[in-house]
């Protein structure tokens, strides 16, 4: 039985980790770690038996064998980088950080100190995008010219003042989270290719307040402020267009918020011999769009391809029932997919030509 306990107490570990969690037979939450008393009191409502504590020093005393790190994002390197030292497996919600110094360094103190490290890496597992990535290996589209993703909220800004939105403690905005699990599933179909030149225009354009309210699973908010002017000075809107080292170009396009009546997904692979195009919505969106489609385009014919209904959790089930089958094996991790998503994020953020248009809003 795998011990594993929860650094950070928000939506996320709320809603998606620990009743995953709870329910597997592999693992036990042997401790919830988040300072804030309203996120501790949130879990012990919910899962009496848990014990839930303010710190990481509380946590490994509870001596676990892995710690999935669900904090705000300026702590995932520090965290993951005190736990590996000490021999902890670290399981990191997305963005795991922002460098590929970052990245490195994390790798190095794992293999150092003979912990796994692994990166919550969801989307890429949805059945549909598994579909595309089984037709492309096919080779029945032929090599892949372009990969075009996009990741666009018709209004789901995270509440003005949150830690999603402060740039100390986000670091980044959109371009980290959904930006993130966009570039994931596009790397995913060019065997997580390194990306060698990007462009890319991040933006932050005045909200509304209604704007700044993001709904996702349930009608559940994103944590919210406790004190402090409501700010939101992290981009909102990041565009992009990347080279790889596959010989492929990748387009992104992520938007917290957006002029859409609905919240859309889009995933396209254009190959020499085929298109395959993906509409549907990632996420737990109250906004989705009504009809998904999975269509193969050959030669001015389209072909639908049957997609499967499937709980909008079983991406994050599939994903930690492969955390759990690895934990504790002797083969060698591989640590390609985090460098390859890595080199994307630092040239969203870093990139060879890079246009930048923003505003701070505040909202008392």
């Amino acid at each position: 039985m795998i011990r594993i306990a929860l650094l950070g107490a928000g939506w996320a570990s709320r809603t998606i980790w620990l009743p995953l969690l709870c329910d597997s037979q592999s693992c036990e939450v042997v401790a919830v770690a988040d300072p804030d008393g309203s996120a501790r009191h949130a879990v012990t409502s919910s899962y009496p038996k848990i014990p839930v504590v303010e710190t990481m020093e509380d946590v490994l005393k509870a001596r676990p064998d892995l710690v999935l790190i669900a904090t705000p994002n300026c702590f995932h390197v520090p965290q993951a980088e005190a736990l590996l030292r000490a021999g902890v497996s670290v399981l990191i919600e997305k963005p795991a950080c922002f460098t590929m110094e970052e990245a490195q360094n994390l790798v190095k103190l794992a293999q150092a100190h003979g912990a796994g490290l692994w990166v919550s890496s969801a989307s890429k597992e949805r059945q549909d995008v598994t579909k595309m990535r089984n037709i492309t290996a096919s080779g029945d589209i032929g090599p892949i010219r372009c990969v075009d993703v996009s990741w666009i909220r018709r209004a789901g800004i995270p509440r003005a003042g949150s830690w999603f939105t402060r740039n100390t403690d986000a670091i980044g905005g959109v371009g980290g989270d959904l930006g993130w699990h966009m570039l994931d599933v596009a790397l995913s179909f060019t065997d997580f290719s390194m990306i060698q030149t990007g462009i890319s225009l991040l933006a932050c354009d005045p909200p509304s307040k209604s704007e700044c309210d993001a709904a996702w699973l349930g009608g559940q908010t994103a944590d919210k402020p406790s004190t402090g002017d409501l700010i939101v000075d992290v981009e909102t809107q990041a565009f992009a267009a990347f080279k790889t080292d596959h010989g492929s170009l990748l387009r992104l396009s992520v938007a917290w918020d957006s002029h859409e009546v609905e919240d859309k997904t889009c995933v396209t692979i254009n190959g020499r011999d085929g298109c395959l195009k993906l509409e549907t919505t990632f996420g737990f969106s109250t906004s989705s769009t009504s009809s998904p489609r999975l269509t193969l385009l050959k030669k001015g014919k389209a072909e639908d391809i049957a997609l499967t209904d499937t709980p909008k959790i079983q991406p994050y089930q599939t994903y930690l029932q492969q955390v759990l089958q690895e934990f504790g094996q002797s083969t060698p991790q591989s640590y390609q997919s985090l460098f390859s998503v890595v080199s994307g994020i630092e040239k969203l953020y870093t990139p060879d030509i890079g246009i930048q248009t923003f505003s701070t809003p505040k909202f008392s």
